[in-house]
């Protein structure tokens, strides 16, 4: 006899999508066209999902796969707007779909410029306990090809400072690793700031009457929250001739801090901070005992080292007259650079500068260690 074939299979019918999930939903301030996270869909029957966006704040972000983002053109701004209100619909290969409200909130960032000339590539913290070194609990990033910051803005007591340690001179292209600069917060937390060889002078003075007398002894005229919100190397190579002045005193500063280091030969982040709040101190104490500083001066260049190295180095011997050698060469560079007709953004000046961060460092480092 004959048999019968096995019956048809019943096709299950589609099923819409159920849920859908975002990994993250918050954006940390200024970071333009930035990922805020990754979309899942649940759906019984699996498979691939389009997503599409509506709602108050649609325009502002884009899909890109199942990632969400910023829209290119867009950059997170607390200080005009806290969060984006957005519904994500997911819809399945058989035109089925779901959808869900979500709030994307936007996180409050000190932002800034990490300037020597532009650094890259520095460690950039906010020192929330004050210790000069980074703890685990304290927000930090990376200085930006052009030495711009974004570090998450978690203070809520006190006034902490920010610290950069290391990078890259982008204009001479030479890496200075354990260059640490630091700067008061400004009062005015909506603006961008700097953090410079002079902010770092000005941070370590006391006081607002301190800090004053710092800038006024070394002839800068402005407020010192002007100082903290000033994009001085932008002025600078825009031509402002006020900005110009102020680019010479930090690349001034800027050399006697990288110079110290060499002489006490600094191998760690936690001593290159040990060495800066020296020589700061000792530049803030010049200040303020007299009405002017003259950076260019061989005697105080040796004055301000003899007593950094003293203090981070109690053990270490630098002979007297080594210190009065490299300050005289430190003397003759800083002269160069104080020189009113260059400008400290040009290719003179980088010259000079390039010199001074490589062959003049390699010089002070053999002569402090007697092989020369």
């Amino acid at each position: 006899g004959g048999g019968s074939s096995a019956p048809a299979p019943v096709q299950q019918a589609n099923r819409a999508p159920t849920s859908i999930s975002l990994s993250s939903s918050s954006v940390l301030e200024g970071t333009q066209g930035a990922t805020i996270g990754t979309l899942n869909t649940s759906d019984p029957d699996g498979g691939s999902f389009n997503y599409t966006i509506s709602g108050d704040d649609a325009s502002s972000f884009r899909v890109s796969g199942n990632s969400l983002k910023l829209a290119a053109e867009v950059a997170a701004d607390y200080e005009t707007k806290t969060s984006y209100s957005i519904t994500i619909e997911s819809t399945d290969s058989g035109n089925l779909s779901t959808s869900k409200d979500f709030t994307i909130t936007v996180i409050d960032a000190v932002e800034g410029r990490v300037v020597d000339a532009p650094l890259s590539g520095s460690n950039v913290f906010i020192d929330l306990n004050g210790n000069s070194v980074q703890d685990s609990d304290e927000p930090n990033g990376a200085s930006d090809a052009n030495g711009f910051f974004i570090v998450e803005n978690t203070v809520t007591e006190g006034a902490p400072k920010i610290i950069s340690i290391g990078g890259t001179d982008t204009k001479t292209g030479e890496t200075l690793p354990n260059l640490a600069l630091i700067s008061d917060l400004p009062s005015d937390s909506s603006k961008s700031m700097a953090v410079t060889p002079l902010t770092t002078m000005v941070a370590e003075a006391a006081t607002p009457e301190a800090k004053t007398q710092v800038l006024e002894a070394l002839g800068v005229s402005g407020t010192v929250e002007e100082l903290l919100t000033t994009d001085t190397w932008a002025a600078a190579e825009a031509g402002d001739e006020t900005a110009k002045e102020l680019q010479r005193k930090n690349q001034q500063i800027g050399l006697i801090l990288q110079t110290a280091e060499t002489l006490v030969d600094s191998d760690s982040a936690s001593k290159a901070t040990d060495i800066t709040h020296a020589v700061a101190k000792q530049l803030v104490e010049t200040a303020n005992s007299s009405d002017s500083v003259d950076l260019t001066q061989t005697a105080t260049i040796t004055a301000v080292l003899t007593d950094a190295v003293a203090e981070v180095a109690p053990t270490v011997t630098v002979a007297a007259e080594t210190i009065a050698a490299v300050s005289s060469s430190v003397s003759e560079v800083n002269t160069l650079v104080a020189d009113s007709t260059l400008d400290p953004t040009g290719d003179a000046s980088r010259e000079i500068l390039e010199a001074a961060q490589t062959t003049l460092q390699t010089s002070v480092e053999q002569l402090a260690e007697g092989t020369v």
